[in-house]
């Protein structure tokens, strides 16, 4: 398996301390396509450690508030012709999932098959910071 990294690097919010890096990889292993994924390092520059995910959804009343939104964005999306497998989603993997900082709040990656068919792609959810503070 090859994987060709794209390396994409910058400041994604009004505050010059955050920073990311995303890494866009594709690999073909066989069969009818390849596969594509996305890997994200978000920093805080000022204290010179990784942001995670589990450093903004703190808590589980923001948890559960960040799922719902996700669910609704996604039946929402179906409306459209999406096609997510709303009841597959039970909830962020804080450890996992990969994200990024928006100049309204944060964007939780979802890859390829999860979720939802292949031709659904990598999707983006922005989640506004109203919703998780």
């Amino acid at each position: 398996m090859n994987t060709l990294p794209v390396i994409r690097s910058g400041t994604r919010s009004k505050e010059k301390w955050k920073k990311l890096t995303r890494r866009v990889n594709d690999a073909y292993a066989g069969g009818v396509h390849g596969n594509a994924w996305i890997d994200t390092y978000n920093y805080d520059l000022l204290k010179a450690r990784q942001i995670s995910l589990k450093d903004i959804i703190n808590t589980n009343t923001k948890l559960n508030k960040v799922n719902n939104y996700i669910r609704n964005e996604m039946i929402a999306r179906n409306k459209k012709g999406a096609q997510f497998w709303v009841n597959e989603f039970k909830s962020v993997n804080l450890k996992d999932d990969q994200f990024y900082y928006t100049s309204s709040g944060i964007a939780i990656i979802f890859g390829e098959y999860e979720y939802g068919p292949y031709s659904n792609g990598i999707h983006t959810f922005k989640i506004p910071s109203t919703i998780y503070k």
